[in-house]
């Protein structure tokens, strides 16, 4: 994440990421959701053997307009998180 980043963890309704998810902001001021899929989708705190991919969308500062940037039915949590690492980068990189 770039400097002046932040993360929180939250609930709400956004589009296809509902329920329990991760947040991180970014400079413009939009917000990236992450959340799990599989039978723990919209859901962000369950056991790490549990994992079944995550989804990452990137949301305008509106908070209505959204972007999928990562989506994997993905079982490998170190795998799969260091993927949608590298998505949500290259998403900042090119705004």
């Amino acid at each position: 994440m770039p400097a002046g980043a932040w993360t929180r963890a939250g609930s709400g309704r956004r589009a296809r990421c509902l329920n329990r998810w991760v947040a991180a902001g970014s400079p413009d001021g939009a917000d990236i959701l992450f959340t799990g899929q599989g039978r723990h989708a919209s859901e962000a705190d369950y056991p790490l053997t549990d994992h079944a991919g995550w989804l990452a969308c990137g949301y305008a500062e509106d908070g209505v307009e959204f972007t999928v940037l990562h989506d994997s039915q993905s079982p490998g949590l170190t795998t799969d998180t260091a993927a949608a690492a590298v998505a949500v980068r290259a998403s900042l990189a090119t705004g």
